[in-house]
C-alpha cells in the first residue's frame, strides 16, 4: 500500500509539473504578443504577482475582476481574450507559490482533487490526441511542432490559428485548476467562502451595470 501511494505521490509531481509548465508557457504568451498593451501587462504581472505572494487575495482579485477581462482589456487597448489571461496569470502565481511553499507535495492522493487530476489527465490526453489528428491533415510533424510552440509561446490569448482543441482543453484545465485552488483556500481560511462570493457579487454586477 506504501508502495502504491509513493507511486500515486511521484505521478502527482510529474502530472503538477506538466501542468505548471503549460500554464507559465501559455501565461507569458500574452507578454510577448502583438496587439497587447503595456498598461494591459502590468495588470496581468500584478496579478500574478499578488497569487504567488498572497494566494488567497489573489482569488480574490481574480473573481473581481475577471466579469471586466474582455471589455478591460478593450479599454487598455488590447486584443486579447482579457478573461483568461487573467486566469492563467492568477493560475501561474499560484503554482509558483504551491511549488515554493512545498503545497504541491502533499497535494492529496484520494479524494476529489484526485478526481480532478484524473479527469485533467483524460482532458489533456483527447487534446494531444485532437493535435495529432490535426498534424496528420496539415503538415509534417517537425513544421507542426515549430508552428504548435510558436502559437503556444505568443500568440495562444490572441488568436486561434486552427489550435482550437488546445484552447477548449485549456478551458476545462483550467476550470478544474480554479476548483482546486478554491477548495485548498476555503479549507484554509473558513471564511474565505463568504468573502470569495461577495467578491464575485461584485464583479458580476459591475460588469452587468
Amino acid at each position: 500500500m506504501n508502495r502504491l501511494d509513493t507511486v500515486a505521490r511521484a505521478l502527482i509531481l510529474v502530472l503538477g509539473a506538466l501542468f505548471t509548465a503549460a500554464v507559465l508557457l501559455l501565461a507569458q504568451s500574452a507578454l510577448r504578443a502583438d496587439g497587447v498593451s503595456l498598461a494591459t501587462k502590468i495588470v496581468l504581472v500584478s496579478a500574478a504577482l499578488l497569487a504567488c505572494i498572497r494566494p488567497r487575495m489573489g482569488l480574490l482579485a481574480l473573481a473581481g475582476l475577471v466579469p471586466f477581462g474582455d471589455v478591460g482589456s478593450l479599454v487598455l487597448g488590447s486584443w486579447v481574450r482579457g478573461a483568461e489571461a487573467l486566469v492563467l496569470a492568477s493560475l501561474a502565481g499560484a503554482l509558483v507559490h504551491a511549488w515554493w511553499s512545498g503545497r504541491v507535495r502533499s497535494f492529496p492522493s484520494s479524494g476529489p482533487e484526485l478526481a480532478a487530476l484524473v479527469f485533467g489527465l483524460i482532458v489533456a490526453a483527447s487534446c494531444v490526441e485532437q493535435l495529432w489528428v490535426s498534424q496528420v491533415q496539415r503538415d509534417f510533424w517537425w513544421p507542426f511542432l515549430q508552428d504548435l510552440a510558436a502559437y503556444a509561446s505568443r500568440d495562444y490569448l490572441v488568436q486561434y490559428r486552427g489550435f482550437g482543441a488546445l484552447f477548449y482543453a485549456l478551458l476545462l484545465l483550467e476550470g478544474l485548476a480554479l476548483y482546486v485552488w478554491t477548495d485548498d483556500a476555503c479549507r484554509r481560511d473558513r471564511g474565505f467562502a463568504t468573502r470569495l462570493v461577495g467578491m464575485v457579487a461584485v464583479g458580476a454586477t459591475g460588469a452587468a451595470m
